[in-house]
């Protein structure tokens, strides 16, 4: 017999599950495929741009964006604190514009356009399912040294696209990173989707 007698503890609800709906979030019971699509988007002194792969999943995209930031022989300490307060996500419009945060789009092989959407913005998901694309920029973290920085986010697009060339749009103002676009044909990754298994299924 123990010596602490037992502590009672009030009976709590569970709290209602949260559903994140398909076309604001990547489903949460597949493992995805990832298809090596990397390059430098855009690129200043000190920072770059890059797109590290497409996750594939049965019904989207998501683009694993990265900006890379070092600091160069005779980058001031004001320089350098500048460019990690602008890579922060908690302060997108810390200069009282729209032009402090990442911006992604996409246009789509038949045409269609969607402009990505902040994930917070989209709580409580209680709407309808959209009848148009979506694109939903989810924002990670990263880490690094006092000289260098790796800052990583994903960009989630629903529903997965035709076959065809679908054109990626960027642009980061406060980083000195100006508009620009890269076209990825989407056939692999359709014939990826093929690829795609649920974690739970034996």
């Amino acid at each position: 017999m123990s010596f602490f007698p037992e502590v009672e503890r009030p009976a709590e609800p569970r709290p209602a599950r949260v559903e994140v709906p398909l076309w604001v979030s990547p489903p949460s019971n597949e493992l995805p495929v990832p298809v090596a699509v990397t390059t430098v988007l855009a690129r200043r002194p000190g920072a770059a741009l890059c797109l590290r792969r497409i996750d594939v999943y049965s019904s989207g995209f998501a683009f694993a964006l990265s900006v890379r930031a070092s600091r160069l022989d005779g980058m001031t300490d004001e320089q350098w604190i500048e460019l990690m307060e602008n890579l922060q996500p908690q302060r997108p419009f810390r200069r009282g514009g729209a032009q402090g945060s990442l911006r992604v789009g996409v246009e789509l092989p038949d045409g269609s356009k969607a402009i990505g959407g902040d994930m917070s913005h989209r709580y409580p998901f209680d709407g309808a399912e959209p009848d148009r694309p979506q694109l939903t920029v989810r924002r990670g973290g990263g880490g690094g040294s006092g000289e260098d920085c790796d800052y990583r986010m994903n960009a989630w697009l629903w529903p997965a696209p035709q076959a065809g060339s679908l054109r990626l749009v960027y642009d980061w103002a406060a980083l000195e990173f100006n508009e620009g676009s890269i076209t990825i044909e989407t056939t692999p990754l359709i014939t990826a989707q093929e690829n795609v298994r649920s974690i739970w299924a034996q």
